[in-house]
């Protein structure tokens, strides 16, 4: 039970901090209801993984050796860490700002520098450009 305890705890934290943060196949469409479930359940996570470690924790911390106690104090400092550590850096707001509506004027209104690249698109007979920079 210890050890599924650890690996629910720290799994968790790190599949949550991988689906979150833009990594090539955490961006994937079949990885985002992943990524929902992580960071909605995060908490729910958490607990499960204490109450698996509880009852083994108790039994080392009662009847094993110093350096099984340490180490056990030392994994879950470490789990802490680790879980203070994607908590703040994974404030979604700050990751993924929303989309703004964009209004579009005509070339003498524009103040995009001419020497920026953009991304032309022409459909029904109205141009539009992009920057590359807000694109990427």
């Amino acid at each position: 039970m210890l050890f599924a305890g650890i690996i629910l705890a720290f799994g968790s934290e790190i599949l949550r901090w991988f689906f979150l943060l833009p990594y090539a196949f955490s961006q994937n469409n079949h990885a985002a209801p992943l990524a929902y479930f992580f960071y909605e359940h995060i908490i729910w996570l958490r607990i499960a993984a204490l109450l698996l470690i509880l009852l083994p924790a108790w039994h080392i911390m009662r009847y094993t050796a110093t350096f099984n106690k340490i180490a056990l104090v030392v994994c879950c400092i470490a789990w802490g860490v680790v879980a203070l550590c994607c908590s703040f850096y994974l404030n979604i707001a700050e990751k993924y700002e929303p989309i703004q509506t964009k209004k579009f004027s005509i070339k003498a209104g524009n103040k995009i520098s001419t020497d920026k690249q953009v991304l032309g698109i022409f459909i029904n007979g109205e141009s539009k450009a992009y920057p590359i920079r807000m694109l990427a």
